[in-house]
């Protein structure tokens, strides 16, 4: 047990076993799902500038919800966070853009029973997605977004299941 004295042989073994039990990348120790919340709906759409993400966000909680404007209203937006993954399940990367809309500021209040919809553009947004050519088969998405009770602060995380789209 003497070897167990030395700082470094510490550190090294609480990272072993930190990377012992894990089991899991950060990338899937995110935040969960609100569940009670909201259901939220992602499908494909076309519009005259291309290939969109629909995304539904339907309040079936008793407290009304809110959710920066910024996240519903502005389809370039990185604020609706969005995965795009193809049919092997490898996630699609984000295509770099130099496209700064100006920020929306606000918020949209979701009353019990109500549903609000946004619309983002896939061209601008992932790599291997282009105006003009056809969508790849068997995409499924998932779409991720700060929101609270509209009286409350942005404590909440919300975050869909990989939908088909």
């Amino acid at each position: 047990m003497r070897y167990l004295r030395s700082p470094a042989a510490i550190a090294a073994l609480l990272l072993a076993a930190a990377c012992a039990t894990t089991g899991n990348s950060a990338r899937d120790q995110e935040d969960p799902l609100a569940v009670g919340d909201l259901n939220i709906s992602i499908s494909r759409g076309i519009t005259q500038d291309g290939p969109v993400l629909v995304v539904t966000i339907s309040n079936v909680s008793g407290r009304a919800v809110c959710v920066r404007t910024e996240a519903l209203q502005n389809r370039y937006s990185g604020e609706m966070q969005l995965r795009l993954r193809d049919s092997r399940g490898r996630l699609f990367g984000y295509r770099p853009s130099d496209l700064r809309p100006p920020a929306m500021v606000g918020v949209m209040r979701i009353e019990p029973g109500a549903s609000a919809r946004g619309e983002y553009d896939m061209a601008s947004r992932f790599a291997g997605i282009d105006v003009g050519r056809a969508l790849p088969d068997a995409l499924t998405a998932q779409a991720a977004f700060r929101y609270g009770h509209c009286d409350d602060a942005w404590a909440m995380q919300a975050r869909s299941a990989w939908q088909p789209i």
